[in-house]
Order: C-alpha cells, then sequence, then structure tokens
C-alpha cells in the first residue's frame, strides 16, 4: 500500500524558550483508543514554538514507537499523522532539565472510526488510482525507504526510493518521499524537483503540494504557494495542515477576510491540536481594526488551547488589547 508522507519542510531551530541546559530523548508511543498499538510507518513530528515549527520528523516502528534524541530542555508537542488515520497533536509535552528520558502517549483515530463515509471524501482521491495498483516489488521497495527513513538514513532511503521508481515511474508516493530526504540532506534543487515530479504524475497529491507551498513560503514566493495550496484543498477540503498553511499564506498577502475564512474553516472541522489558526484569524482581524472580534479568536484560541508557552503569550496579547481604548 502506498504511503504519503506529508512532511513540512518549514525547519525551524529550537526556539529561544527552549534553549536551556540538558538534553534528553523522547519517547512515543502511538496507540490507538482501545490501546492497541497503531503499527508502523506513520509520521511523527517534533513540535516546538507559538507556531507549532516542526523541528524533527521520523516514522514509527512496527511497534508504534518513535524516538526523538537530544532534544533540548523545554515544552513540545508531537504531531501524528499517516493515510488512513487523523492528524493528531498531543499534549504539551515537557522535556524539564535533568530528565534524561521522558515518554509520550499520542491515541489517533482512524478516517473511518471519525468521519462516516470517509473512504468516499474529497480527499480520498488524493492518492492516485496508479498509487493503488503499485507492483509490489516497488512497494517492497518504498517500505524498505521507510524503514531507513525511521532511522533517519536518507541516502539509503533514496536508494530504495529510486529503484521503486524505476520499477513504477508512475509512483507519486515515492517522489513526494524523494523530495523529503532531499530536503534533509540540504538538497534543495533536487528537493523540488522530486516534489514536482510527484505533482506531475498525480496533481491531487496533497503532501507534495504542501511541501512545494512551504518550500514557496521560505523562499517568499507567496502567490506560488497560494496557488499550490489552491489545489491541495481543492483535492482535500478537509486536509487541516493545507488550510492552515492557507490562512498564514493569505494573511502574508493582505489578504484578510480570506485568511479569516481560512481559519473559520479549519475551526469547523476535527482540529483539536490547530488552535493556532485563531491567532492567525486574530492577526488578520487587528488588521482590520476589529479589536473585539480579535479578542474573541483569542479566547477561542485559550478554550481548544489552555496551557502552555503558545496560551501564555496569547493571554498577554489579550490583556494588550484589552487596554486599548
Amino acid at each position: 500500500m502506498s504511503r504519503l508522507l506529508a512532511v513540512f519542510l518549514l525547519l525551524m531551530s529550537v526556539p529561544a524558550w527552549a534553549q536551556l541546559l540538558g538534553k534528553g530523548t523522547i519517547r512515543v508511543d502511538v496507540v490507538y483508543p482501545n490501546g492497541n498499538s497503531a503499527g508502523g510507518q506513520l509520521r511523527v513530528q517534533l513540535l516546538a514554538g507559538i507556531n507549532k515549527s516542526a523541528i524533527a520528523v521520523t516514522l514509527t516502528s512496527s511497534s508504534g514507537t518513535a524516538e526523538f534524541s537530544d532534544v533540548e530542555t523545554g515544552n513540545y508537542y508531537i504531531r501524528v499523522s499517516g493515510d488512513g488515520i487523523e492528524t493528531t497533536d498531543s499534549d504539551p509535552v515537557v522535556l524539564e532539565n535533568g530528565a534524561v528520558f521522558i515518554s509520550a502517549r499520542v491515541s489517533i483515530k482512524k478516517l473511518e472510526d471519525t468521519k462516516p463515509g470517509a473512504a468516499n471524501h474529497p480527499g480520498a482521491s488524493s492518492v492516485a488510482v496508479a498509487d493503488l495498483n503499485v507492483p509490489p516489488k516497488a512497494a517492497k521497495e518504498l517500505d524498505s525507504a521507510h524503514a531507513d527513513m525511521a532511522e533517519e538514513h536518507w541516502d539509503k532511503a533514496l536508494e530504495h526510493l529510486n529503484k521503486a521508481v524505476a520499477i513504477y515511474p508512475q509512483y507519486s508516493s515515492a517522489y513526494n518521499d524523494q523530495g523529503v530526504c532531499y530536503d534533509r540532506l540540504g538538497q534543495k534543487e533536487r528537493q523540488r524537483e522530486a516534489l514536482q515530479k510527484a505533482v506531475s504524475v498525480n496533481e491531487r497529491c496533497v503532501p507534495a503540494l504542501v511541501n512545494l507551498a512551504h518550500m514557496d513560503v521560505v523562499d517568499h514566493k507567496l502567490p506560488e504557494a497560494d496557488l499550490l495550496l489552491k489545489k491541495a484543498v481543492t483535492a482535500d477540503p478537509t486536509n487541516v495542515d493545507a488550510l492552515t498553511l492557507q490562512a498564514e499564506v493569505d494573511f502574508k498577502l493582505g489578504l484578510y477576510d480570506l485568511a479569516i475564512a481560512a481559519a473559520h474553516r479549519v475551526h469547523g472541522l476535527p482540529h483539536e491540536h490547530f488552535a493556532i489558526v485563531h491567532y492567525t484569524a486574530a492577526s488578520a482581524l487587528l488588521q482590520e481594526n476589529r479589536i473585539p472580534d480579535a479578542i474573541a479568536e483569542l479566547q477561542v484560541f485559550l478554550q481548544e488551547e489552555p496551557n502552555g508557552p503558545r496560551a501564555d503569550a496569547v493571554r498577554k496579547a489579550m490583556q494588550n488589547l484589552e487596554q486599548q481604548p
């Protein structure tokens, strides 16, 4: 079975609030609500900062576990995503000074458990029909690549991915994963080429569209990012990652009403750990001098995420706004 890894490419350094003495390891156990292991090949991201910037990414092992080592002391979140599951963020994970090892447990849900008829929702077409007919040898190479990616053996993973697309040139998932590997190896030109190839063989490959959009945001090519995100949202109107980035891009383009609308679309979807869209909406409302509405958005943010560094920053912002005439 093909797996589309939507790895966010906007990787940033650990923010100042996390730059404390000490490093440790965070072990992540990914399970279903009944406590059973979620299994392997799910994407696990380590997030930091008010914008939940991804600072590390890996894949779960066959036992549903993942580890991040040499992590600076600070507050983090874990995001788990993958085919057939609802993207889920953990509660805040705190690695205290002096802690060598901590564990975090993330409970995820299958899409069919949360959305009746999920197999037929628009996002299902983001997996190309061609990817559903992958030759077993190509699929085996992709599985081997995922195992290497989980161990951060990017060169070895690329060897398997190259074999996979040689066997099956229409393999959009493999091209997207090539882009992930090239990103981690710092080969930006090849990264973009691989992602563009993924989209060329499957124009509805949402992970590749979102990854390309992130590259364009980093390169300050906002109109290009906007076009890619529109395609991603058209292919999967329920993709919270795409909509969240769309709100950010619209805000940067000065399209404040569109940014607010995108944020509200996220709010209408299962988005337990995407409260940041209300911060984006509040920022857009402030640009329109709608201070009471901005405060209301920040209040919703705090209802969804009452604790943690981001919540503390939002409370300070609210205090400043409430003091405005």
